[in-house]
């Protein structure tokens, strides 16, 4: 749903957190190991933190932001970020489908 300029940015970004993770691991990201991954994605979120801190109108607009703001949504609408975390009851009571009207 992202407009092309934002699918362009965010896709520049994993591109050149491959990048970094090859610089630093001599592999892509999702072969480094979880070390090396936590290493790479904490500098990413000091660094965004770093740009929110400055007081920037555009310090959300670093690809990283999109990352968390995605990873952050996907997880509390799944089943078990909603009923485990939220502790949301998607359906409340019980569903009859065959009720007398």
């Amino acid at each position: 749903w992202y407009n092309d300029s934002d699918r362009v940015r965010f896709k520049t970004g994993l591109g050149e957190l491959d990048a970094q993770a090859r610089s630093l691991a001599g592999r892509a990201f999702s072969q480094a190991t979880e070390t090396q991954q936590t290493e790479l994605l904490e500098a990413l979120d000091r660094e965004l933190t770093s740009r929110r801190q400055s007081g920037l109108a555009d310090a959300d607009d670093h690809w990283f932001a999109m990352l968390k703001h995605l990873t952050v949504w996907g997880y509390y609408t799944s089943r078990p970020g909603i009923e485990k975390e939220l502790r949301v009851q998607i359906m409340p009571g019980r569903y009859d489908g065959n009720a007398p009207y």
